[in-house]
């Protein structure tokens, strides 16, 4: 099947016959030579995950077919100056709720470097309510006194249905 006269090419079609338009949901898997949200959950990768410089970057995924109770996550954070500092780990059910009312899994303030490993594995006190997004969110600058946002690999642990 040819798109060469039509006006919307291949990918524009993908995105326009995906549930709700997102591109997330065509497909078509995207990857990069150094940042790359296709590894982001394993533990030894050579990308890693990155934003701009702006204040309350983040990074999230959405279960699409179910949902997860979480009991724990692993996070493995960049080293040097784009080490994160300070962020939170928050989920919720509902995309529309306002992220100040979502439900908080941690939230990390270093006042050392080397507070927490540059790769640690978390576990909750309790485990979570059944969310479908999950987000890592900067709440401050890094140890480079900037906002990216960046980290080798995140995972979370728990019974998903």
């Amino acid at each position: 099947w040819s798109y060469m006269n039509s006006s919307e090419g291949v990918f524009s079609t993908f995105i326009i016959k995906s549930e709700n338009h997102d591109p997330h949901k065509c497909p078509v898997i995207i990857t990069s030579s150094y940042f790359d949200f296709n590894k982001y959950f394993l533990l030894e990768t050579d990308r890693n995950i990155c934003t701009y410089d702006k204040e309350n970057s983040w990074f999230q995924i959405e279960l699409t077919k179910g949902m997860v109770i979480i009991e724990g996550f692993r996070l493995g954070r960049c080293q040097h100056d784009i080490k994160m500092k300070k962020y939170t780990i928050k989920c919720t059910d509902d995309i529309s709720k306002p992220y100040e009312s979502w439900i908080e899994l941690i939230q990390v303030d270093e006042k050392e470097e080397n507070e927490h490993k540059i790769t640690d594995i978390y576990g909750l006190n309790h485990p979570s309510p059944p969310p479908k997004f999950i987000r890592i969110q900067q709440t401050g600058k890094n140890w480079g006194d900037d906002y990216y946002l960046s980290f080798y690999s995140f995972d979370i642990y728990g019974s998903y249905s």
